[in-house]
């Protein structure tokens, strides 16, 4: 029998992959979902790095939907970056990104012309959460809030919207609202006027978008619900003229309402969906929203969007921004769930965003750079520095004019004195020649007198 012999090879030399991709890839779509889903931007809140976050608990903050201040980054996506590391990265996140983000826009126009159009297809064959909606401000809040570029914009390349949507082949959920479906090109226009009807394209709905699950319509409202300034006397004395924007205590109601699917075969479906979401649907959770929520006598309750409630509102207690949504039983027997947005911070919150910008301050602390705290004194510093610079070449440039202006002065004040003095001189002269030739005249006179006296 042969002998057996046990060889025993080196140590294994392998090492576990460094750095990011070595990790399971289980791991990683994890930190993909941790870093790259975001609240949608309808209930996103600022930043606690962020100047228009606020700092007590009184404030009501303004959305960031609906703010234009360019100080403020907190409407934009974050951590998209992380797409563009390399082309793995890229290739396990992408989809993440696309499918799981509820992509949201605040008007027809940014849809279509910042999306859909610079947008490769595979990409929006991945989007399957997509909202486009707007704020619905009352008639009597328009002239506060839009300026006429801005209503207009409102609308703007409506038609354009249900072409792309059909482009996104594997959206799920839509969110719209419903003037994008079927409006009135004016007051004064029929319902036969069609040409703002786009009821026929949503009848193809299922055929242009077979995995969508919920297609619902959707609003938002607002509110001043600061008893002070949301009291109306008289609606024609301009209710935006009498208070400043930033002295408002402003919610924005979120009212949402899913349709059936099966109900949206035809244009006459399509049409009565509308119109039980404007006219009763949309009503009743107004009317609950401004008797249970605002604290609206029922009898005061009107649904005539150019007569404002002039008691004032006032926000029941409860709700801030740890609790924003309300339950609603409407008087049809139905219920809805409107969320809530603008609402003031709670003190935990506060203490919460406190500490957070103590950590980012410590960490540009250790990384030798200044906090900002310090970089915005220092932006305040310089901008007082150049206003100063620029008031002292201001008052510079005054002084050199007034000098200039004062010198031109004296050299006319001189020069008209000259003149003065020569006219006179002149006079002096032409008024002695004249006296010389009067004297000479008399002094010839009087020598032809003696000349011709007799002897």
């Amino acid at each position: 029998m042969a002998h057996l012999e046990l060889v025993i090879g080196p140590e294994s030399t392998w090492e576990p992959r460094k750095g990011f991709l070595g990790l399971p890839a289980e791991l990683r779509i994890e930190i993909y979902n941790l870093v790259l889903i975001e609240t949608p931007k309808w209930e996103r809140r600022h930043s606690p790095l962020c100047d228009l976050c606020p700092r007590v608990t009184t404030i009501f903050e303004r959305p960031v939907f609906d703010d234009d201040d360019a100080t403020c980054n907190c409407k934009k996506r974050q951590n998209t970056g992380l797409l563009r590391t390399n082309r793995q990265i890229h290739y396990e996140a992408a989809p993440i990104f696309w499918s799981r983000n509820t992509f949201c826009f605040t008007s027809a126009k940014d849809f279509t012309y910042n999306n859909c159009q610079a947008l490769r297809h595979e990409y929006l064959a991945l989007i399957q959460h997509v909202s486009i909606l707007a704020v619905s401000w009352q008639e009597y809040q328009w002239p506060w809030f839009y300026r006429g570029d801005r209503r207009q914009g409102r609308y703007m390349c409506y038609h354009s919207v249900w072409p792309f949507l059909s482009v996104l082949e594997g959206l799920k959920t839509l969110e719209i609202m419903p003037e994008y479906i079927y409006r009135l090109s004016d007051s004064t226009a029929n319902e036969d006027d069609d040409r703002y009807d786009y009821t026929r394209l949503v009848t193809h709905i299922r055929e242009e978008m077979p995995l969508l699950e919920e297609f619902s319509l959707a609003k938002i409202v607002v509110f001043d619900v600061n008893p002070k300034t949301s009291i109306i006397i008289n609606p024609l004395n301009y209710w935006w003229k009498s208070v400043k924007a930033q002295d408002r205590d402003l919610v924005y109601v979120k009212l949402k309402r899913a349709l059936d699917l099966g109900k949206l075969t035809t244009e006459k479906e399509v049409k009565e969906q509308l119109r039980a979401f404007n006219t009763n649907f949309a009503v009743h959770v107004s009317f609950e929203v401004e008797t249970k929520l605002l604290g609206m006598a029922e009898n005061a309750f009107s649904t005539n969007p150019s007569q404002p409630y002039a008691g004032g509102y006032k926000l029941r207690e409860g709700f801030d921004d740890r609790n924003t949504s309300a339950d609603l039983k409407l008087r049809d027997g139905t219920t809805a769930t409107v969320k809530l947005l603008g609402l003031p911070i709670t003190q935990r919150t506060r203490i919460e965003n406190a500490k957070k910008r103590w950590r980012e301050d410590d960490r540009r602390k250790a990384a030798g750079k200044p906090t900002k705290w310090q970089e915005k004194h220092k932006t305040v510093m310089q901008e007082k520095q150049e206003a100063k610079r620029a008031q002292r070449g201001e008052d510079a440039s005054k002084e050199y004019q007034a000098y200039v202006e004062a010198k031109d002065a004296k050299r006319e004040a001189t020069e008209a004195r000259e003149r003065r003095q020569r006219r006179k001189a002149k006079a002096k002269e032409q008024a002695g020649l004249v006296r010389s030739e009067r004297q000479a005249k008399e002094t010839r006179d009087a020598e032809r007198k003696r000349v011709r006296r007799p002897k």
